[in-house]
């Protein structure tokens, strides 16, 4: 038992005073290699055109919550207002795929749920959601529980499937958003 005190110190049993511990929230970033990135989706809606925000998103039993999906034209505009973090270009996935050795190397960046085919173990702490994306056409979510898929700055996207990652061209669909610590 322990009795906090206005001036932050705490009375312990035995009967000493001391300073109360800091607590120190969860990170929301991970390092990976000589990269930092976001280890939760952007999840930002500022009010413009080009988001998709979806309450509730569950794959294989798994609630994930809210998610929000964007275009290239959104992604840019909110991560530009993001002090110190910004969109991750091409080159910064393919340094992070360089990084886990291979493009088919993925357990340790996947969720351990929610994956139809395979959970991860994400022993790197990217934690990537199988939350699919929002296809603006049918406005309906696809590929929930099978894949991740990024934006990128250049107008690209990376799909983390079941078993590896790779590069794509976007549709009109709106994705997921990972930010990268600025250098």
């Amino acid at each position: 038992m322990a009795i906090y005190t206005t001036n932050n110190k705490i009375w312990k049993l035995d009967n000493k005073w001391v300073n109360k511990p800091e607590v120190v929230p969860p990170s929301d970033e991970v390092t990976i290699g000589i990269q930092t990135w976001k280890n939760v989706n952007l999840a930002i809606d500022d009010g413009g055109t080009g988001i998709a925000k979806i309450d509730n998103v569950t794959a294989n039993g798994v609630n994930f919550g809210t998610q929000y999906y964007y275009s290239n034209a959104a992604a840019n505009r909110i991560a530009n207002t993001i002090t110190g973090w910004r969109l991750p270009t091409t080159s910064d996935w393919q340094t992070l795929i360089s990084y886990l050795g291979s493009s088919w190397n993925v357990q340790g960046i996947k969720s351990t749920s929610g994956w139809s085919n395979g959970n991860g173990t994400n022993a790197l702490g990217f934690n990537s959601l199988p939350v699919g994306y929002y296809d603006g056409i049918s406005s309906t979510l696809t590929n929930i529980g099978d894949r991740s898929v990024y934006r990128t700055a250049d107008n690209t996207i990376f799909i983390l499937d079941n078993s590896h990652i790779y590069q794509s061209d976007p549709t009109a669909a709106r994705y997921s958003v990972r930010l990268i610590k600025d250098l």
